[in-house]
């Protein structure tokens, strides 16, 4: 699922593709044929390899399988392309660990798996990608998981590329009222920044350096409603203005809202569904709505009107929007946010709006941590994670984030409610990875499903907790 900003919507940070998956001196044998097997003593230190032949005994009374695995990334036209170099640790059942590294195909497998011994695991690692690890795994979730060429698929992920952005300045002209306030940002482009200030202030956004954009203003005045869990915004005037590639910052831009004026489509009225259960938090939070294209790094629609209706049942809104031609795979973005906007669950439905209640959209309710206990309880990298969910056929990770982004996905089995880390493979330390202090991670859960339209993505997180490594 591509990344979807909003002007006025604070989406969880560092949401990865969760597709079944974001994604994570190895002793190899270099067709990655895995002949020299490495395996860990179970005390997740550094260097406690120990020979193969001391490791848990495989039962001589089952015969073993092969699994095999296919390791690869998902591009933007959501075709599938196998990573060469992955380094893959396979915690068999028993414990016994090998690690191969995937040929051209994107492929490793494993020989000698006894189910009966129990579950397995498999750790990914490649420079420039999150670190992914499919936990207690089965043969049933082997089976049932999706393949690509034959093979059960793990998806990594890369690491987001440090940006390198223009500063674009500038002031605004043709507001309706420059006592108004208006916001600037980008659009037709999957990378820049926010600025929002009195009309009569200058404005400074950071903008792609080697591509062209567009400056988004919206001219409006917003304010919260009497409730507490919405608001209302009056939208005075929506300026498109196309910028060409620099590759330098720019100054002394005007936006000029009366030039570049676009029209809205007409306004519409229309619902989703919150979770029915009574205890769920999301029923006296505080609720969103937008309007964006998926090519977009801001959207192009926005609530005029949004609010928790009065028996808690649904999020309300009213909507307007642009439709510029250059926008591709619209969708209408619900949003409930907990507390200090720090958990929420998303609907995306695919489309541009359409007025009346959707009964076919319902937000997944927020899960609960249990372990740790609290967000502010360090938890030890070691142990298990331990959550309660309140939704079915849901996809489940914990994320752990480095400098606000996701560096490894800790994925279980679908509804599972616990996950714990496995050892990293040889070739990363968990210094390298997560540094030497404490890092931040939270529970993200998904589920999609086809409606008229097109396919609606569910999402929801929890509250970033701390973790110990």
């Amino acid at each position: 699922m591509r990344k979807r900003a909003s002007p006025f919507v604070v989406l969880a940070a560092g949401l990865a593709v969760l597709g079944w998956a974001c994604g994570d001196d190895a002793s190899s044998a270099p067709d990655g044929g895995g002949d020299d097997a490495v395996v860990d003593d179970g005390t997740g230190e550094e260097g406690t390899d120990v020979p193969a032949e001391d490791a848990a005994d495989v039962p001589t009374d089952a015969p073993g399988v092969s699994v095999t695995f296919i390791v690869v990334e998902r591009q933007s036209d959501d075709t599938n392309l196998p990573l060469a170099g992955v380094t893959a640790a396979f915690d068999a059942p028993g414990g016994r660990r090998t690690e191969q590294v995937t040929g051209a195909d994107g492929k490793v497998t494993f020989d000698d798996v006894v189910w009966s011994s129990g579950n397995a695991a498999l750790t990914a690692h490649l420079d420039g990608y999150a670190v992914v690890s499919r936990v207690d795994l089965d043969e049933a979730v082997v089976a049932g998981a999706e393949q690509v060429d034959g093979a059960m698929a793990v998806w990594l992920s890369a690491l987001p590329e440090a940006g390198d952005p223009i500063a674009v300045s500038g002031t605004a002209t043709g507001l309706v009222d420059s006592a108004h306030r208006y916001i600037v940002n980008i659009v037709n482009a999957m990378a820049g920044s926010e600025w929002q200030g009195p009309g009569a202030d200058a404005f400074s956004v950071a903008a792609p350096r080697d591509g062209a954009f567009t400056l988004q203003g919206v001219e409006a005045e917003n304010a919260e409603l009497p409730s507490g869990l919405g608001y209302t915004m009056t939208i005075h005037r929506v300026a498109h203005q196309s910028v060409p590639a620099s590759g330098t910052d720019l100054t002394d831009v005007v936006l000029d809202f009366a030039t570049n004026e676009v029209a809205l489509e007409t306004a519409v009225d229309t619902s989703v569904l919150l979770p029915s259960r009574a205890e769920s938090r999301l029923r006296t939070v505080h609720a969103r709505s937008n309007v964006c294209p998926s090519n977009s790094a801001y959207c192009t629609g926005w609530a005029t009107s949004c609010d928790i209706s009065a028996d808690g049942n649904r999020i309300e809104a009213t909507l307007v929007w642009t439709e510029p031609a250059w926008a591709e795979e619209p969708i209408t973005l619900y949003a409930a946010y907990g507390p200090g906007y720090q958990s929420a669950s998303y609907a995306r439905v695919p489309g541009w709006p359409t007025a009346g209640d959707r009964d076919d959209v319902q937000l997944l309710d927020l899960p609960d941590m249990v372990a740790p206990p609290t967000p502010s309880t360090r938890h030890p990298l070691s142990e298990p994670f331990v959550w309660t969910l309140h939704d079915t056929g849901v996809t489940v990770a914990v994320y752990l984030l480095r400098d606000d982004g996701v560096v490894w996905s800790i994925v279980p089995p679908e509804d599972a409610t616990t996950a714990t880390a496995p050892a990293l493979p040889s070739t990363i330390t968990v210094e390298e990875l997560l540094g030497t202090g404490v890092v931040e991670g939270y529970l993200f859960v998904s589920r999609v499903e086809s409606i008229t339209g097109g396919e609606l993505e569910l999402t929801a997180h929890t509250q970033n907790f701390v973790v110990e490594p």
